[in-house]
């Protein structure tokens, strides 16, 4: 179809009056971003990944659906398993890398949480608990290499969310302290002094910034100059 000169410029004229009205739609009616984000942060816990309310439909699905109750044996198999294995220690075999520690813990705070929040079992919340106690006590989590950091502080965020109203008060200032002594102090001198991961384009990023960003969450409330 061929338009002439008229035609195009009513064309013209009519596609920017539908912009202009679709901006003066956007300023006026799209919700207002608070300043903080943390404004928006849910107060109770846990609320990082999973919320109480979906605890309990993952509990009813559990029991009704197949495929998902075996979904539940495998991470029960799994948990149960760590029930009877020894807490992490701190252990660099390359002589640069905990990661394979990091990682390790973080793997088996996801089981023990998530089997004891479907299942009530105290056994499972001891034995994460003596896990993240283990990793406090860690000289540090090795910040000159960044990912072992970010998911360790992965891990004690998962444990302190996930295990919030079944922790005692020392427990809780135990994995707080821990996450800021060994997890966003470090990460705030990197953000300082623009460290090169916080700025990268690949999976440093993800995992650096995800892992204190996640952390950060967990224990906003007790932090707020910094979340």
């Amino acid at each position: 179809m061929i338009y002439s000169g008229d035609q195009l410029s009513r064309w013209r004229r009519g596609m920017l009056s539908f912009v202009c009205a679709l901006m003066i739609i956007r300023v006026n009616f799209e919700p207002e971003i608070p300043l903080k984000p943390t404004a928006t942060l849910r107060r109770d816990h846990p609320r990082l990944i999973i919320t109480r309310d979906e605890l309990e439909r993952v509990k009813r699905v559990v029991k009704e659906n197949e495929t998902a109750r075996g979904y539940f044996e495998r991470i029960k198999h799994r948990a149960d398993k760590i029930l009877s294995e020894p807490p992490v220690r701190y252990e660099i075999p390359d002589g640069l890398r905990l990661l394979g520690v990091s990682k390790r813990c973080l793997n088996r705070i996801y089981h023990l949480a998530t089997m004891f929040r479907l299942t009530g079992d105290r056994r499972y919340r001891d034995r994460a608990v003596e896990e993240l106690k283990a990793a406090a006590n860690f000289p540090d989590w090795n910040p000159r290499h960044f990912l072992d950091t970010a998911e360790m502080t992965h891990a004690f965020a998962i444990g302190y969310d996930w295990l919030y109203d079944f922790l005692s008060e020392d427990e809780k200032r135990m994995i707080r302290e821990a996450i800021l002594e060994n997890g966003i102090y470090p990460a705030m001198k990197v953000y300082e002094g623009r460290g090169w991961w916080a700025r990268c384009n690949h999976n440093w990023n993800q995992v650096c910034n995800g892992g204190i960003g996640i952390g950060t969450l967990a224990i906003a409330e007790e932090i707020p100059d910094l979340a």
